[in-house]
């Protein structure tokens, strides 16, 4: 007796944006103005929208191991100035948390964003970032 052969064919689909993560960035130099220090590195995250007009959120919470406070921003392509982030964090200690607004004005799909630190000299950062870390997670805001 003969039996049907039945083929399947896999196909790829794109990755899903995460919508929650870690992520650890070493600093590649740092600059320093006054009691703060800028890394010169960024952690780069995927949010994804599925349909617009919702208020998109993402809360940040420094990592209980951080040595000294941190201060989170997100900025938003092209990454050329200051010009474009779009929020960011007041100073956090190691465990602290803060949700950031990010707005409602993302059209559906996928949008690259940047989240940079400034360290406060304090504690380990003796005015020169080394690293830094965050965990992060994107949120509806409600209205």
């Amino acid at each position: 007796m003969l039996r049907p052969l039945i083929l399947v064919a896999l196909t790829a689909l794109p990755a899903a944006a995460q919508t929650s993560g870690y992520q650890a960035v070493t600093c590649s130099a740092s600059s320093r103005q006054g009691a703060f220090t800028t890394c010169e590195g960024f952690a780069p995250v995927t949010l994804s929208v599925p349909a617009p007009g919702a208020i998109q959120g993402i809360r940040l919470t420094a990592p209980a191991g951080h040595c000294a406070p941190v201060s989170y921003a997100v900025v938003r392509a092209p990454y050329a100035t200051g010009a474009d982030v779009i929020a960011s964090s007041g100073i956090l200690r190691a465990g602290q948390a803060e949700t950031l607004t990010l707005g409602r004005d993302f059209g559906a799909g996928t949008h690259a964003l940047r989240l940079i630190a400034t360290g406060v000299v304090e504690g380990c950062n003796v005015g020169q970032m080394h690293s830094w870390g965050v965990d992060w997670h994107f949120v509806i805001i409600p209205e």
